[in-house]
């Protein structure tokens, strides 16, 4: 019988866990179909860690066991901002198959999106470039992620946007998972060839990539469907809506960027991260996002005011393209960039000016026609 004034309070079993001898598991913090995280505390350096823990099951397999410390070992070689540093992993020799990384204080990115989309399709540029540059550091490495979703990007109290879970969901096809005819990873990120069961490589990332950009773009996904038969028919027809018109503010060259990403054939695909981040950088710094890394950091900690701030410099960046445009002819391009800044700011002077001229000119063209006709 406890006596009033004992005031020890009893750890719970989850509480007392230990791991590697010296990370202490403070609170369970999530859980999937291939293992178990918590936040943690390294008591050697103090400081918080995240604790992802195998499921008992496939710990205990031997061929699980070591795909877990492969992938571990890759994945702690990768040194990137924008990538969620591993410090340590467990051997063989211990019971429980774990990796220890570094705990982000923050939101992923889908609940961020959730609070504070849609977003400017410059806007979604500027993630789209810090995790490019992610997956071209991992993938330069040797490293495929394989799952590409907002729910795998972190957002840290400061701003700093991190990309997780590195390769882990291989292990899963061990599991005899794909023997029931389920699908390994998120079914409206996958690309073709994950659903084929054929030979992936780094382009199933840019697939993926391509739907992330959708979706940040227009606040919807590429694919989507009532049923898993039918998301993947479409995605193996690659049969989607393009982003412009479910958004009037993605212009051609974001629509470009997605379509290079959304190919039905990997061979088709913009070929590498590496041109994908520097097609993002071109199209960020045609709208005056010179520093990509500030901007960025500005967009996740004061969205609000990113939005207020930006909107006048893209309204403007889209009018002088407007601009150029008309002086070399191509009316109806010009026409789109003019209309694409009044869906920035339906009241910008200079776009319904240059919009009003221009559709004058093209009506004009089209009156002069039959009466060139008539005088042949």
């Amino acid at each position: 019988m406890t006596s009033v004034t004992d005031t020890t309070v009893e750890q719970s079993p989850v509480e007392r866990r230990v791991f590697g001898e010296r990370f202490h598991v403070l609170e369970q913090i999530g859980s999937g179909g291939m293992a178990t995280v918590y936040r943690g505390r390294d008591t050697t350096l103090s400081r918080d860690v995240a604790i992802k823990v195998l499921h008992p099951h496939l710990a205990a397999r031997a061929d699980a066991r070591a795909r877990f410390n492969r992938e571990a070992h890759a994945i702690a070689r990768l040194k990137h901002p924008n990538v969620v540093d591993v410090y340590d992993f467990s051997d063989t020799e211990e019971d429980d198959a774990f990796l220890v990384a570094e705990f982000v204080d923050g939101i992923t990115l889908s609940d961020w999106y959730h609070r504070h989309g849609p977003l400017f399709p410059q806007a979604a540029a500027l993630i789209g470039y810090a995790i490019a540059g992610a997956l071209k550091h991992a993938h330069n490495m040797g490293i495929v992620h394989r799952d590409i979703k907002p729910d795998n990007l972190m957002i840290s109290r400061s701003g700093q946007l991190k990309l997780m879970d590195f390769g882990i969901a291989t292990v899963m096809d061990l599991d005899g998972m794909t023997a029931t005819g389920a699908i390994i990873g998120s079914p409206a990120h996958m690309a073709p060839e994950q659903i084929e069961g054929d030979d992936i490589d780094e382009r199933v990332d840019i697939f993926a990539f391509g739907t992330l950009l959708y979706f940040l773009s227009t606040g919807q996904l590429p694919f989507v469907a009532a049923n898993p038969h039918a998301l993947f028919r479409r995605i193996l027809e690659c049969d989607y809506e393009a982003a412009s018109r479910l958004c009037p503010m993605v212009d051609r060259r974001m629509q470009e960027l997605i379509d290079g990403c959304l190919q039905r054939v990997p061979e088709e695909r913009i070929s590498s991260m590496s041109g994908l981040q520097d097609a993002l950088e071109s199209y960020l710094r045609w709208h005056q996002f010179s520093e990509p890394e500030r901007n960025l950091r500005q967009l996740l900690t004061t969205p609000e005011q990113f939005h207020q701030t930006w909107r006048s410099a893209i309204v403007e960046s889209l009018c002088v393209e407007g601009r150029q445009l008309a002086k070399t002819g191509s009316l109806a391009l010009a026409i789109d960039s003019y209309n694409r800044a009044l869906a920035f700011d339906a009241e910008a002077t200079e776009a319904k000016s240059g919009l009003s001229d221009l559709t004058s000119r093209s009506q004009r063209r089209g009156q002069k026609k039959p009466l060139d006709s008539l005088t042949a």
